[in-house]
């Protein structure tokens, strides 16, 4: 979930996002968490060698571009 960015990551992902950053911040946190969560376990049960992502401002990106960084995908 978010515990696993530091807040400037967190504060770096919804100010990057469109989506997130015209949102109040606790509704932006449960949008982070939840699909936190969601990468980490499919990545977990996938196990990609890579992923190919569109750069857009969108945090699933984001998120998918931290964990793959932190598995070295």
């Amino acid at each position: 979930g978010h515990k696993d960015f530091n807040k400037k990551q967190i504060n770096e992902i919804i100010l990057r996002c469109r989506l997130l950053r015209n949102i109040e911040k606790k509704k932006a946190l449960k949008h982070l968490t939840a699909m936190s969560f969601a990468i980490k376990e499919v990545l977990e049960i996938e196990k990609p060698n890579y992923l190919i992502l569109q750069t857009v401002d969108h945090y699933i990106s984001d998120i998918m571009y931290h964990y793959c960084k932190k598995k070295n995908i």
